[in-house]
């Protein structure tokens, strides 16, 4: 599993739209969503490919980049300083 979340200088955005909804599957450079940052939209692409699981991000509300923005099953394929992206082994029974 990967855990994304938004690596932004700022702790708190704006999420502005989510164009992904759980069981999508992600190409690289697919854009996922979009946040504002002081009045700028700054539009996400992917740099994994994969099945979305989980999505914990809602259009209007604010996210801290401490939060998971994504659950995604797949991997990474690019390079990105715009994701923090962990990968983590789950059980199959969880």
């Amino acid at each position: 599993m990967l855990e994304v979340r938004i690596n932004q200088l700022t702790e708190v955005c704006k999420v502005n739209k989510v164009f992904v909804q759980e069981g999508d599957i992600v190409k690289n450079g697919s854009a996922i969503f979009s946040i504002e940052i002081k009045k700028c939209q700054i539009v996400y692409n992917s740099n994994f490919e994969g099945k979305v699981v989980k999505v914990f991000l809602n259009p209007g509300k604010k996210h801290s980049s401490e939060e998971l923005a994504l659950l995604v099953e797949g991997k990474v394929t690019g390079e990105s300083k715009t994701f923090m992206i962990e990968q983590k082994v789950v059980p199959a029974n969880s």
